[in-house]
């Protein structure tokens, strides 16, 4: 129940409430002695309401800086800092992460001032395509999610995240959209939208049966009587995700 408590640090109302000078001296006399490893059982939210107050950031500033061996989750945390306040402290606390064996190698490489990467790897696109991409939180997440379980070779969700990642591709680059609501953005909106942008028509229809795999897709819906679901095979996915790749090859 506290945990719900907490999710209302989204709400914008609440972030103002925050910034009351009365409540910013309760944060301040939360944190003025406080175990920041609990931050862990919540660390979104805890980080959202320690950083409305100065005092109490610094001081979990210099806690994250302190870690001599940092574990993954304390490397998420740090991570969740530095996004939460557009990297601004990111010098001392990169240190840190190097010190994992697991973050060093990208570490290193996002410090190096020459680094150039005309090919990301992301579905073959150049760099210039995908930076409009960059900013969009919410499709990264997608991606990240969608290569996680590729990697684990958990089709069945990768699918899932798969659909996530140009449904929400195509609702972001659509002029014709004007709802800000992915649920009001349908399967249809987003196959007009692809025939706008010329894409070939086995193409189209492969991604309006992308919307239909994943409603008989068991890791979305357990099935009825009258409709089986079933798990996603491997040359299934990578048929959907060749799709997916020769759409964002142009509208990107």
């Amino acid at each position: 129940m506290q945990e719900e408590i907490l999710k209302d640090v989204y709400d914008k109302a609440v972030g103002q409430i925050l910034k009351k000078r009365e409540n910013q001296d309760r944060i301040n006399d939360i944190f003025s002695d406080f175990n920041f490893d609990l931050v862990k059982i919540c660390p979104r939210e805890m980080v959202l309401i320690i950083i409305s107050h100065t005092e109490s950031k610094n001081k979990f500033l210099e806690f994250l800086k302190r870690k001599n061996k940092p574990h993954t989750k304390d490397c998420d945390l740090i991570l969740l800092f530095l996004c939460q306040t557009g990297f601004c402290d990111s010098e001392g606390l990169l240190e840190v992460l190097i010190k994992n064996k697991n973050f060093k190698e990208i570490i290193l490489s996002y410090k190096n001032p020459e680094q150039y990467i005309s090919n990301p790897g992301y579905h073959d696109l150049s760099e210039f395509q995908i930076l409009k991409l960059s900013d969009k939180h919410h499709i990264v997440e997608q991606i990240r999610l969608r290569i996680m379980n590729e990697r684990k070779k958990i089709y069945s969700v990768a699918l899932n995240h798969l659909l996530n990642e140009i449904h929400a591709i195509c609702q972001t680059l659509d002029s014709n959209n004007s709802s800000s609501f992915k649920k009001d953005y349908k399967a249809d909106d987003v196959v007009n939208y692809l025939i706008s942008r010329s894409i070939p028509h086995e193409d189209c229809i492969c991604i309006r049966n992308l919307f239909d795999r994943r409603n008989s897709n068991s890791v979305s819906h357990h099935g009825s009587e009258q409709q089986v679901a079933w798990g996603v095979s491997q040359n299934e996915y990578y048929t959907y995700r060749k799709a997916v790749s020769e759409c964002l090859n142009v509208i990107l």
